[in-house]
């Protein structure tokens, strides 16, 4: 299988690593806590990598990547699997683009869940990242497992920071709310 990998704040391709010892399950504070860094392991078939890339797109006014294909108009243009099952896709309106979920694994510190909703996320973001390997991901960890967590989390969003060349906003962003008395991850 095809084994996509990353980090909270960004994205990028890495080779899994195994460990003999039982890693601990975090709390929510403890993933979320300023300064920390996790590997984040997704993975999943290449059938599924396929089935992931997003149709339509385009705004129908020049912008955006042309090669898409047109986005369906009608219930029964819908795109479907081998099987003929409807795909479960988000539909974005803004940009156009339908991002189908796929189920894959998710390792994080070494915590596996099985069975997690996997699709590229985001409407700029994406379109920024479509020539690089950085992509946006969201992750539904009980989609396919009813109550399912990960680390005590349900669901993440993993952005690719593409539009912040600093790598900085996000982490400065919620030192300064913290600071503050705003709750921020």
């Amino acid at each position: 299988p095809l084994v996509l990998a990353g980090l909270v704040g960004g994205c990028m391709l890495l080779a899994a690593q195994t460990s003999d010892k039982k890693p601990k399950a975090m709390t929510r504070a403890e993933v979320f806590a300023p300064g920390k860094l996790w590997s984040i392991h997704l993975k999943l078939g290449a059938k599924e990598h396929e089935t992931m890339n997003p149709k339509g797109g385009g705004f129908g006014f020049g912008f955006g990547k042309k090669d898409f294909g047109p986005s369906p108009k009608k219930k029964e243009e819908l795109r479907k699997d081998d099987k003929g099952e409807p795909l479960d896709i988000h539909k974005n309106n803004a940009f156009g683009l339908e991002f189908p979920w796929v189920k894959g694994d998710v390792e994080m510190e070494g915590v596996l869940a099985t069975e997690v909703g996997i699709r590229y996320k985001g409407n700029s973001t994406y379109s920024m990242s479509q020539m690089g390997l950085k992509r946006p991901f969201k992750i539904d960890v009980n989609r396919h497992v009813s109550g399912q967590k990960l680390h005590g989390l349900g669901s993440l969003a993993l952005g690719n920071n593409v539009a912040d060349p600093s790598r900085l906003r996000d982490a400065l962003g919620h030192e300064v709310f913290r600071n503050a008395g705003v709750p921020a991850p």
